[in-house]
């Protein structure tokens, strides 16, 4: 993910650990991309992270049409 966020300018790649930053949340993302109402969306991570997402997101004023998820389980 890392090498396509830096062959294509129209990507940003957004790591996040939350043991050292706290919960990700739409301020972080205001902090990265600036403008949020003309991003397409895409998380990948625990189901309840990415539920607070999209809440926080919609609330933000975000279509849920732009937002979209890469589920992973851990088995």
């Amino acid at each position: 993910m890392v090498q396509a966020a830096g062959a294509n300018p129209r990507l940003t790649y957004i790591r996040h650990c939350s043991d050292d930053e706290g919960f990700l949340n739409v301020e972080r993302f205001r902090q990265e991309v600036g403008d949020l109402s003309d991003v397409a969306w895409l998380f990948c991570g625990p189901p309840i992270m990415m539920q607070s997402l999209r809440q926080q997101l919609i609330a933000a004023g975000i279509s849920p049409d732009r937002i979209f998820f890469e589920e992973f389980n851990f088995v």
